[in-house]
């Protein structure tokens, strides 16, 4: 009876992490960068006395992890070299990449914009009327808000939501003729 339990629990945290969404949160009003996978865990970078710091949080507990203190503990390991005679005497045989262009842009394409908003001035205004009929027609086609203005305004709010499954189908899904 337990260890039934303790399957059936496993199995159905496993089809929550697999539908659960995660989301990358852009927000240059509020200096605000965030990764959130929806109520377990989140991660949110911060400068620090010149340090980068991510600030992360699971099941509630939180944590830093100082970012540039692990690039150069890390980064300054030096690296095995091979003997080029060992090289040229076993090339590597070429393995065949599954992974294609096509899939990529699968991909990519399965993320879905909640929010999008962009307002920019360049500080030039013959620029800011260059741009302002291609920002038209982006926000038009698009159905994003994408502003030119003139008030020395710049903004980027973004929220991408995604989830494992929808990136694994997208993935795995048969190519279209």
């Amino acid at each position: 009876m337990v260890p039934t339990i303790i399957l059936v629990g496993l199995v159905g945290f496993i089809i929550y992490l697999l539908v659960a969404p995660f989301v990358l949160i852009v927000d240059s009003n509020k200096a605000l960068i965030r990764i959130k996978l929806f109520g377990i865990a989140s991660a949110e970078p911060l400068i620090v006395d010149c340090d980068i710091v991510l600030l992360i949080r699971v099941f509630g507990v939180g944590f830093r992890l100082n970012i540039t203190e692990k690039i150069i503990k890390y980064g300054v390991r030096k690296k095995k070299q091979k003997i080029h005679a060992d090289i040229q005497a076993h090339p590597k045989p070429r393995q065949n990449k599954s992974f294609s262009l096509r899939k990529l842009m699968n991909v990519l394409y399965s993320f879905r914009f909640r929010v999008f908003r962009l307002h920019i001035d360049t500080g030039d205004y013959p620029l800011n009327g260059l741009l302002f009929p291609l920002f038209f027609w982006l926000s038009k086609w698009s159905g994003k808000d994408f502003q030119v203005n003139f008030n020395n305004r710049n903004e980027l709010v973004m929220h991408l939501e995604n989830s494992l499954a929808r990136m694994l189908w997208a993935y795995i899904k048969p190519k279209k003729t």
